[in-house]
């Protein structure tokens, strides 16, 4: 981790690109893309159509590439998971020590060779700058080589993995309650109807706030990350009954506190309504963790959400598949980081033809 000095640095560039104009225009092209191909199928395996659209995303708006995954087998896209498929063997985690013994040669070549492909990119981009968050940080003449390498690595491996996840348990809990995706549809259709085009302020939370309020469900019941990165404790501090020694690592368990019954009542149950209730527990909603060094890309992750949602539920209504193995709960996938990322969701589509959109509104929240 940054000592401070590095991490006010970072931070504060890192907010100042993420502060630019939001692309709603590049998510709504993407989503697009990724609803034409969806069309061409009945039943499609969703949480790979959710990666490869936040790896889109996050490449052709922070690191000004394009990875082109939502249409082509990218190489880029299967050498990532390949090392992180690998980096996951629940052997090597359980024994470290095996690291040292058996040495990962193979493993070890193909990081490398991921890391040639990121500082690559990081070359082309200062050769051809665009209109991208890389090419803002490139303009800090105080940024190294190496940082600016870490950045990108950090936005790709942050913006993708957690928020591809994040869409994946959205689109699962509107196929497990048809009444739920209607409501959020309705809403939709009232603010966008048919229009092509969306503006910034149709698809913010004050526009679509029953959309919102089942991002931010699913992103409680299922977030991401399931733990904030460890921190130290610099001298002696006392947390209620605990007394917590200097140096000292802390970790905050967001599953932990997304599921206390004390701050959500019924917290297995998908219910997006408690976040339109005035006053909903703010203090126990961490799915970006709090404080300075919350996430800085949150706004950016809930228009992301919200864009993609809400052209799906104006063109598609799913449902879960009868063989799904998530039936009756969600499966994530097993995890070096903690992130929760549901594996092997099969989703099945119908596009809803114009004539059967409901255009009628939803009430909206006081």
């Amino acid at each position: 981790m940054s000592n401070d000095e590095q991490w006010q640095k970072q931070t504060a560039l890192i907010n100042d690109a993420f502060s630019a104009k939001m692309p709603i225009d590049a998510f709504a092209s993407l989503a697009r893309n990724l609803s034409a191909i969806v069309g061409k199928s009945h039943t499609t395996l969703w949480d790979r159509c959710a990666q490869h659209f936040a790896l889109d995303a996050i490449g052709s708006t922070v690191l000004g590439h394009n990875f082109d995954a939502i249409e082509t087998d990218n190489p880029f896209v299967r050498e990532y998971n390949e090392v992180m498929a690998a980096i996951a063997n629940p052997i090597y985690l359980i024994f470290p020590w095996m690291e040292r013994t058996f040495v990962r040669k193979k493993l070890i070549h193909r990081i490398d060779t991921l890391t040639e492909r990121f500082m690559q990119l990081l070359t082309d981009k200062k050769k051809n700058p665009g209109d991208d968050m890389m090419t803002f940080m490139l303009k800090d003449p105080a940024m190294s080589h190496r940082e600016l390498r870490d950045n990108m690595i950090t936005l790709f491996i942050g913006g993708h993995d957690s928020s591809a996840g994040a869409i994946s348990t959205l689109f699962y809990y509107f196929a497990c309650h048809p009444e739920i995706q209607r409501q959020a549809r309705n809403e939709v259709m009232e603010v966008l109807g048919n229009a092509i085009d969306s503006t910034i302020e149709q698809l913010s939370g004050i526009s679509l706030p029953y959309l919102t309020a089942c991002i931010r469900e699913a992103l409680r019941i299922n977030s991401p990350a399931s733990y904030i990165v460890p921190r130290q404790s610099n001298r002696p501090v006392q947390l209620g009954k605990y007394s917590i020694p200097a140096y000292t690592s802390l970790i905050v368990n967001i599953y932990a506190i997304h599921h206390d019954e004390e701050h959500w009542g019924s917290p297995d149950t998908f219910i997006p309504e408690r976040f339109l209730e005035y006053g909903w527990q703010k203090s126990g909603w961490l799915p970006f963790a709090v404080g300075p060094r919350q996430c800085p890309a949150r706004n950016f992750a809930m228009y992301e959400q919200r864009t993609l949602a809400a052209i799906f539920l104006r063109d598609y209504e799913w449902s879960l598949p009868e063989h799904s193995i998530h039936k009756g709960s969600l499966k994530n996938a097993f995890s070096p980081f903690a992130l929760t990322l549901p594996h092997d969701l099969e989703l099945t589509f119908r596009r809803i033809p114009e004539g059967e959109r409901n255009l009628s509104g939803v009430p909206k929240a006081e």
